[in-house]
């Protein structure tokens, strides 16, 4: 799979996954807004997906889950923030 989104027509890619992933638009997630970027799957996958209630649901319940997906996030913001300074280093 892949992350990219669209510049003056073209599409730039600006991350890829693999086996065993987790993957997530965290912008639409979170805003529950569309996304401002694509993912796209390049080969057969089994998606899971959660909607936001029950993902907050089972967070009041199982405050290890909720733990978790904290330091997911975590770790993907930091991704996120590595991509942003090093795009901006190279321009």
């Amino acid at each position: 799979m892949r992350g990219y989104y669209n510049l003056d027509g073209k599409e730039v890619t600006y991350w890829f996954g693999f086996e065993n992933n987790f993957v997530t638009s965290f912008y639409s997630f979170i805003s529950r807004k569309p996304g401002i970027e694509n993912i796209q799957i390049l080969e057969d996958s089994t998606l899971w997906g959660i909607r936001f209630e029950a993902l907050n649901q089972l967070f009041d319940l199982h405050k290890d889950l909720e733990r978790l997906v904290r330091i997911i996030n975590e770790q993907y913001y930091i991704t996120i923030v590595r991509s942003v300074f090093v795009s901006l280093i190279d321009t």
